[in-house]
Order: C-alpha cells, then structure tokens, then sequence
C-alpha cells in the first residue's frame, strides 16, 4: 500500500497542528473584533453554481465530477462563490448588513510549489448589504491587526480600484468585450515583468502602441476619490501610514471585482500575496436576482503558517502534567481520582496508559513531550493521601496535599 500523501496535499502532525490552530484563533479573534460573525458551507456544491465565476484560469483549476447520482458537482474553490449562494439561498432569514467570517478548506488544482498547495485553508471576512465606503475601509484594518498581532512589522496592504482599471482600458479604447482577458493578463505584471505582459497584449488581443499606452497610464495613476476616501478612513480605524500604499497597478485576477481591491504582503518573506480582498456588488445579483452589494477579503493561512515555520520555535503540547501509573490497584484508583480533579480544574493532564511500564520509560515519555511536571502516587503517597510532583527542568521534587497540588499547577500557568 502506497502511504504518501496526494501532490499537493498534506497531514499535519501534532506540532504543526498547534501552530496552525493557534494562527487560526488569531484571526478568528481580529473577525469577532469587528463583528464578523462563524458561517459554514459544504465542501461539495453543484457545478452550475461554481461555473463561470472564476475567469478562464480558474476554471481550469477547479476540481468537477459527476457523482454517484449522476449529478454535477464541484470541490470548493473559494469561499466567496459559496457566500453568495448563501445569501440568496438564506435572504429572508439573515440579518443584513450580513458580516460573516469563514474559516474552511478549499479545493484548486494547481501547480504546486511554496505557499500554494491543492487543498489549503481561507480565512474570508465579507461584508453583505452594504455599499458604505467604511466597509471597505476595515479589510485593510483587518489585514493590519492580523499580521501585527502575529508579530509581522514589515509589511503593505496594497490598494487599487478596479473600476479605476476599466475607465483606463475605456480611454484607450480596448474593446470592451476583452476587459476580462486584459486586465487577467495584466495582473500577471509582477510575476514576468513589462515585456512579457506587452508581447502577452500584442500576441493576443491589442497592438503594441494601444497595450504601450495603457501601461504607462496605469503606473501613473492616482487613487480616485472613492479609494482616496477608504485609505483614509482606513489611517482613522488605526492603519498605520507606513503599512498602507497605493498600487496602480495591482489588478486581482477575479473577473467579479467591481470596485476598491486590496492585496497584503509581507515583504522579504520569499512568497506572494497573504491576502487578497475586493468590492463585488454584482455577484450576489446571479443567484438572488436583486443587487446586494458586498466587499471582503481572504487571509491567506498557508502562506502565513509557511512564514513563521521558518522562524518561530515549534510550539509544545498545551498538556504540560503526566501522571505516572504504579502496578497497583489502589495507587491507580487515586490517580484516576486526582486526574478528574485536575481536570474538573481546568488543568491539563494525561495519565501514562500502562502501570506495568518501569517509570523511567514514563518520564522518558514526559521528556519528549515537553511536559513540565510528572506526578507520582505510589506506596508512601497512597498511605498518606499526599501525591509528590516532579519539576521535569530543574528535577524539584515535592510531596503535596492535593489542594497545594492544584494551587501551584495553576499559580504555574497550568
């Protein structure tokens, strides 16, 4: 039997998992800060509603089949398409403006290499309802925290409009039909340079004086009024100046964009984007048939997690006692006494399975776990209805009541 993950897949051992959940209560705390409130949506949805949503790139990535049933069906791919069934799906139930968080895996069938996998995890926050500048303004606020309260300093959140981007192909008089493909090409700039994207324009739709033009008025334009107005409301939720730019020539390469788009990076980290946001206030309108503006973003975890493993310390277990087992019956019973004491106390505990084990093996077994206590009850503790604890750094040992046992477990941060 073949015991390997798929391409682009993985497992995450014990480890790394702390580290991703300790990422994701982070996030989840800057969500709830903001009034985001948990949403989730199957992994399967039918084909017809994730069709045609994602541009022509996308589409080749998306995983489809046909099920059991006979029916269409579609992996995830995002979770903003999901959203939008959502809300049409829920409208007369749903309080609006309607701000949800969501915090699920996704599915895309990409080429892998560094930060980019086939099934990865998005952290979305999207704003439903609303087509106020300030709901805008707080993507930027919420990339901020994020990333500072995970201990990144250097750092943007590049903001651009994309409507901006359309009334600059309309001026120089790319047909409209083509907008899409353009501005897709467009938005691959920053990953192969401007001859690239020229010979890309030429080649393909536009000729070189038309596709010269158009680059040299992107990268000198302004942020218009609208975008203008959302930075600063942004600098005034607590954006600090120094974390937020103007890019003219970000593009973001989702087709149902319609407004203010914004990207984070975090800068010398080797990888691209950890965060990608926009207004889309025409897509809800293909599944409820009424316009419901909306704006959000999505956190890259991936990308993160693939950061601070490189520089932060693998986190230990949070269960930081062991309690040793002695091969006898009522040494064992007053164990298991004192472990439901412990955790009716809110202290992590875990008992060694197998009393028949020499205790050396157990406090080796304490040792690569990075406990910091081990706990003993055995002939002399039994008698005297006393346990002794072990400091497993400094090889401290002390014989307690069970009262001074648990008042010094939690004076210790247990």
């Amino acid at each position: 039997m073949l015991t390997q993950t798929l391409k682009g897949f993985r497992d995450f051992l014990p480890q790394q998992k702390r580290l991703r959940d300790s990422v994701i209560q982070t996030i989840q705390e800057v969500f709830e800060l903001f009034g985001f409130e948990p949403l989730e949506t199957p992994a399967l949805e039918y084909d017809e509603v994730l069709a045609g949503k994602y541009g022509d790139e996308g589409e080749k990535l998306r995983y489809n089949f046909i099920d059991h049933g006979g029916r269409k069906v579609g992996l995830r791919y995002d979770l903003t398409i999901p959203l939008a069934r959502v809300v049409s799906q829920y409208r007369s139930k749903l309080v609006f403006p309607f701000k949800r968080y969501q915090i699920q895996p996704v599915w895309r069938a990409e080429n892998t290499q560094k930060g980019r996998y086939r099934e990865f995890y998005q952290c979305d926050f999207d704003t439903a309802g609303s087509a106020s500048p300030l709901a805008d303004a707080e993507i930027p606020t919420i990339y901020s925290q994020v990333l500072e309260r995970l201990g990144f300093r250097n750092f943007f959140i590049h903001c651009n409009s994309r409507q901006s981007l359309l009334s600059l192909l309309k001026k120089c008089r790319v047909p409209e039909d083509l907008n899409n493909t353009v501005l897709a090409t467009l938005d691959k700039l920053e990953k192969v340079g401007e001859a690239e994207i020229l010979l890309e324009l030429n080649k393909n739709w536009i000729d070189h004086k038309t596709s010269q033009d158009l680059l040299t008025k992107i990268k000198g334009a302004e942020p218009d009024q609208e975008l203008a107005n959302i930075m600063d409301q942004s600098l005034k939720l607590g954006v600090k100046k120094s974390h937020l730019k103007f890019s003219p020539t970000l593009v973001r390469g989702m087709d149902y964009y319609t407004g203010p788009i914004f990207e984070a990076v975090i800068e010398d980290s080797g990888i691209g984007s950890v965060g990608g946001a926009g207004r889309y206030d025409d897509l809800i309108e293909r599944f409820a048939g009424v316009k419901i503006p909306a704006t959000g973003g999505s956190i890259g975890l991936e990308r993160i997690i693939d950061i601070l493993s490189g520089v932060e310390k693998p986190r230990g277990p949070k269960t930081k006692v062991l309690l040793t087992l002695f091969p006898d019956l009522l040494a064992t019973d007053q164990t298991l006494e004192l472990a439901q004491k412990l955790r009716s106390g809110g202290i992590n505990c875990e008992v060694y399975p197998d009393a028949d084990a020499k205790i050396s093996r157990q406090l080796d077994y304490a040792n690569k776990k990075e406990m910091i206590f081990a706990i003993f009850i055995g002939e002399k503790e039994k008698t005297s209805r006393t346990v002794s604890i072990k400091n497993l750094s400094t090889g401290e040992q002390k014989e307690l009541t069970t009262e001074d046992l648990i008042l010094l477990l939690k004076s210790s941060g247990l």
